[in-house]
């Protein structure tokens, strides 16, 4: 057949068997290479991973919120409308002389003095909007909310604290660090 004897049958088959031996053995090597790379990116993706996960957390247990601690009330703020020349006038009402306290304390819970009569709430201090829809220029703002009502919060100093809701008609709540 085409002028091949039987010895050169048998040479171009073992010739061919080793060809493809070699091919074969190439193949594996590369395929154990490519695998050994696929593996090595995968664990530096999963360290990368990992190391993101950590750094883009923060730990805001060891950041005290701001009011934490005891305050007095010393005063309330309101606006009102005057019965003479229907004018808005600020109104102020002592209270420094009063014994009414707010604990905050690091567990959101906010305890509350009125001369020995105690009453607690949950709090949270937070950044927040306003508005219920911010627009591009409102800047969130420094707000504690109690018990789903949000105030104001401003501090003067690190001894006055203002909580308020003259924002919707309400009282704005002066205290002084105790």
């Amino acid at each position: 057949m085409f002028g091949l004897n039987k010895s050169s049958k048998m040479d171009c088959f073992c010739y061919r068997w080793k060809f493809d031996l070699k091919v074969k053995k190439t193949m594996t090597v590369l395929y154990q290479i490519r695998t050994s790379k696929i593996n090595y990116m995968r664990k530096i993706i999963t360290l990368i991973l990992i190391l993101l996960a950590f750094t883009n957390c923060t730990d805001n247990d060891d950041e005290a919120s701001p009011v934490v601690g005891t305050w007095k009330l010393v005063k309330t703020r309101n606006f009102v409308i005057s019965d003479v020349d229907g004018k808005m006038i600020e109104s102020f009402t002592d209270y420094s002389d009063k014994n009414i306290t707010y604990r905050f304390d690091t567990n959101s819970n906010l305890t509350i003095n009125t001369d020995g009569e105690i009453e607690t709430h949950k709090y949270e201090y937070k950044l927040d909007y306003l508005s219920g829809a911010p627009s591009a220029e409102e800047k969130k703002e420094p707000f504690v909310i109690i018990d789903d009502s949000k105030w104001t919060y401003f501090v003067s100093g690190q001894e006055e604290m203002v909580l308020g809701k003259s924002y919707v008609d309400g009282s704005d709540l002066y205290f002084v660090r105790q």
